[in-house]
């Protein structure tokens, strides 16, 4: 009976969050001068990254998120094996039926694992995605093997909390991205011994995650402005100025974006 009352709560959940996504959309919002890519030039330059392939020097692992079986994931995995010569080295994982952020974090490594040997990967999370990308980056409490990992990319992962997790549940999943909760503390606490390159992007006006929590405290953020009714949370994904700048990254060639970033804008 627990199971179906929960099954029903995420259905509701995950509507709450789909309806949330329209909220202010037509809006105006500022461009980032950290990242001035407008969604025509990127599509023209994933297209000219398409026309001269290169191959990957590692393997790129994509991390879904929450609710995800991996329809916005295979998006990212779309768009990144597009401008490849070793597609094959792109590989998405699903936690659909995970349990739990730290099984999913099982799941990820295994997947790995099968898939790339011990090789050392580049790693892109969408939002839940990017939690277990950290978690499996990073040696557990029970001293499990973690993934060798170079870079880790984050699209609106909720490091600070997810405004939608306020919501009713018992999905353990959502309650550890509280605000507050002891994985977000200890993801936050470990930061400064991480081995790995951290890249966080969001895209404004996200609902769910909220544009202000999609980085680690102290850690900036490469936002960019969403698309009138576009659904800022869930499109981000499959958003051409993102594919592109993580694209540019993987392939060692200038990016897009600056790090060094600029202020989050807060939106009235």
């Amino acid at each position: 009976m627990l199971r179906y009352a929960d099954s029903m709560v995420r259905a509701m959940l995950l509507l709450v969050l789909g309806l949330s996504l329209l909220t202010g959309c037509a809006r105006e919002v500022p461009t980032n001068p950290a990242f001035d890519l407008t969604i025509e030039r990127a599509e023209a330059e994933l297209e000219a990254m398409g026309e001269d392939k290169k191959p990957l020097e590692r393997p790129v692992l994509v991390l879904a998120g929450f609710g995800d079986p991996g329809l916005a994931a295979m998006q990212i995995v779309k768009a990144l094996r597009s401008t490849t010569t070793t597609p094959e080295r792109v590989v998405m994982v699903s936690f659909f039926f995970e349990p739990s952020i730290e099984s999913a974090r099982e799941t990820a490594i295994e997947h790995a694992r099968e898939a790339f040997g011990e090789s050392e990967v580049d790693i892109v999370g969408f939002s839940m995605g990017g939690l277990v990308a950290r978690l499996s980056a990073e040696a557990d409490e029970r001293g499990a093997d973690p993934l060798d990992a170079r870079t880790i990319f984050t699209i609106g992962t909720p490091f600070r909390g997810a405004k939608a997790s306020v919501l009713p549940t018992f999905d353990r999943k959502v309650l550890a991205m509280r605000p507050g909760s002891p994985l977000l503390e200890r993801l936050q606490r470990t930061l400064p011994d991480a081995t790995y390159e951290l890249i966080c992007y969001v895209r404004l006006g996200d609902g769910v995650v909220g544009h202000e929590n999609a980085s680690p405290f102290g850690r900036p953020v490469l936002w960019i402005p969403n698309e009138a009714y576009d659904f800022a949370h869930l499109g981000a994904g499959s958003d051409p100025r993102l594919m592109a700048d993580i694209a540019r990254r993987l392939r060692n060639e200038p990016p897009y974006s600056d790090l060094a970033g600029s202020p989050i804008p807060e939106l009235e």
